[in-house]
């Protein structure tokens, strides 16, 4: 019986953070901040309501040019996930906008 009010979901929008990592380059954070606010904004602009922003991790280490995590991959990783934050509390007014980041 609720089988026509249901509407299901589009599936979320997935974006590879280590891939923009690697058009900005290895070791450039200032490319990789533009770019990912680019694709953000594009995507809200878009009128995406779900995005998954994976491959954090690799990420942070391509970026930071190391193998293994270290204490300036937690500085760095922190810094992406509160940029994430903040441009999408200031770009969206939409009373819903689901992300995760992984």
């Amino acid at each position: 019986e609720i089988g026509p009010h249901f509407t299901p979901a589009p599936p979320p929008i997935c974006i590879s953070l280590l891939d923009i990592a690697h058009c900005a380059g290895a070791s450039y954070e200032l490319a990789f901040f533009a770019l990912l606010e680019k694709r953000i904004s594009a995507l809200i602009d878009a009128g995406a309501d779900n995005l998954r922003l994976s491959s954090l991790q690799l990420c942070v280490k391509h970026l930071r040019g190391t193998k293994t995590w270290t204490r300036a991959c937690d500085a760095l990783r922190e810094e992406i996930v509160c940029f994430v934050r903040e441009k999408l509390i200031v770009a969206t007014d939409r009373a819903r906008l689901d992300c995760s980041l992984r």
